[in-house]
């Protein structure tokens, strides 16, 4: 909690609203360090009863589901069966309950008051329930429902709408879609919604349900640290069907007599993502060497011994869905012209490293929202003028967002121990176990991942958030295994042990 104590000031720098998809994001980050379903369970059935003060007065009949909006729902009854008139319908089939929250909850009640069970053959048991209630809380499906609902839970769903009561609904209401607000065959008519965190999408889309938001009992700046949940966020589904050219195509644009290896590692990274196509243009000299270390690169020969105007041509007719620049390249002026140039007219997305970061620095005006730049202190206070130097945490935020935010909300990825991510309105703070990167090459090989996620995926942001934190858990990794004796080529072989865990292949 010490760093979510550090970054409450920035808590303006999430979302207002979450999708579905980022709400199991935010839980999957919450499970991370260590709060898990049944403390989240109890802690929003807390606040849920909290903001059932207004009706302690009154008979509440809680319908709850078997998954985990009705843990969230037989937690609340328990916190309010001391303070009202409490009765508990839980709904399910026959199938057992594979929820661990919902299963302690509904064991805790069981042992201090009667749940009713409802099956498909109780409907008649949960009207009765209705008649006799004066507020009904609905926590029968969340964000988790998918595909047309069961005729059991239409029967349920119809039977709350006919009572006539008032009806609140945990999260989102059962049988409306969180993201688009549609209606299934049935769905609850709802009084009041209790938002959990903050408001979902559908909020935003069906102002009829009028919000509460529940205090989840967890510091907002805990949305602020980086987790796997924001690796989920940035992983398409991968087709069976699928071929190399499906799967994104990366330029990566580096080199130089002196310094050869940078693309390299780049390539790999790239291709470790798991991105099918990847191409490295590079000097003649560069090209050469490059060309010799593996079969599993493709390397286009540029005529020159560095990067110039001339082959800006060359390099536009290569195939790609992102590039990266500025690896190993030489920083003489004719370079850095062509760098910038090549920026100034490139449509796709890029990650901007190296020697194109000096080259930005000479011109801001060429960076735009889909550049992400991957600055050490050195880079970043060639770009800005500012010295941070081991400056604390929240001086380097401030400095990265204020940048991001100055050069039409670029995305920034400010390296370090704790590196911060931000595009001036969005942030990101990855907070590493080890100084196991604190190693010659490192960089280059987060400059691949990021490219890698971004030639598949559309958002900037969460590519760059992703990318940062599944490489601090490759260097993790290897610390556990190496101490601090590692490479960094040992980070790319060490990426889909890491990324593997979040691959999604699909039958379509």
């Amino acid at each position: 909690m010490q760093n979510a104590q550090g970054l409450k000031e920035f808590s303006r720098f999430t979302k207002e609203t979450f999708s579905v998809r980022e709400i199991y994001a935010m839980k999957e980050n919450m499970r991370s360090i260590g709060i898990g379903d049944r403390v989240m369970a109890e802690n929003l059935g807390l606040g849920v009863s909290h903001a059932l003060r207004a009706h302690y007065g009154k008979r509440i009949l809680f319908v709850c589901g078997r998954g985990g909006k009705g843990a969230i729902g037989l937690s609340a009854a328990l916190h309010t069966i001391d303070k009202a008139d409490v009765s508990i319908a839980f709904c399910r089939s026959t199938d057992e309950i594979r929820n661990e929250a919902t299963a302690f909850n509904y064991h805790m009640l069981n042992a201090i008051a009667q749940v009713q069970d409802v099956d498909e053959n109780g409907i008649v048991k949960l009207e009765r329930m209705l008649k006799s209630s004066d507020v009904v809380v609905e926590a029968l499906l969340g964000i988790g429902m998918k595909g047309r609902l069961s005729r059991f839970m239409v029967e349920i769903i119809k039977a709350v709408n006919s009572s006539r009561k008032r009806v609140i609904s945990i999260e989102v209401p059962a049988g409306v879609d969180a993201d688009t607000g549609m209606p299934n065959v049935a769905s609850i008519k709802a009084d009041e919604v209790f938002c959990i965190y903050k408001s979902k999408t559908l909020c935003c889309k069906r102002p009829c349900c009028k919000p509460t938001f529940i205090d989840a009992g967890i510091p907002a700046a805990l949305s602020l640290l980086a987790g796997p949940g924001d690796v989920m966020l940035a992983t398409e589904p991968r087709s069976v069907r699928s071929n190399k050219y499906d799967t994104g195509a990366v330029l990566v644009i580096g080199g130089s007599a002196e310094y050869h290896g940078a693309p390299i590692l780049t390539a790999f990274s790239v291709l470790r993502s798991g991105t099918g196509y990847v191409t490295i243009a590079a000097p003649r000299s560069a090209a050469i060497k490059m060309k010799e270390e593996s079969p599993n690169l493709a390397v286009r020969m540029l005529p020159d011994e560095i990067l110039t105007k001339n082959d800006i041509a060359v390099i536009n007719g290569i195939r790609r869905n992102c590039a990266v620049v500025g690896l190993g390249m030489s920083p003489s002026k004719e370079s850095l012209e062509a760098i910038l140039e090549f920026m100034r007219h490139c449509d796709t997305p890029m990650v901007v490293d190296a020697a194109a970061i000096r080259a930005a620095a000479l011109d801001k005006s060429v960076l735009r929202e889909n550049m992400i730049l991957t600055p050490h202190e050195g880079e970043f206070e060639a770009l800005t003028g500012i010295k941070l130097d081991y400056s604390p945490l929240h001086e380097r935020i401030r400095a990265a967002v204020r940048f991001a935010k100055s050069c039409n909300n670029c995305t920034v990825v400010l390296k370090g121990h704790e590196t911060v991510v931000t595009n001036g309105k969005l942030l990101k703070v990855n907070m590493a176990e080890s100084p196991a990167l604190s190693t010659m090459g490192t960089g280059d090989v987060l400059a691949g991942l990021i490219a890698g996620y971004l030639s598949r995926h559309k958002d900037v942001f969460e590519c760059a958030v992703a990318a940062v934190h599944a490489h601090a858990k490759a260097g993790d990794l290897l610390f556990r295994q190496k101490g601090i004796h590692i490479t960094a080529m040992d980070v790319v072989d060490a990426l889909p042990e890491v990324l593997r865990l979040f691959d999604v292949i699909t039958r379509q």
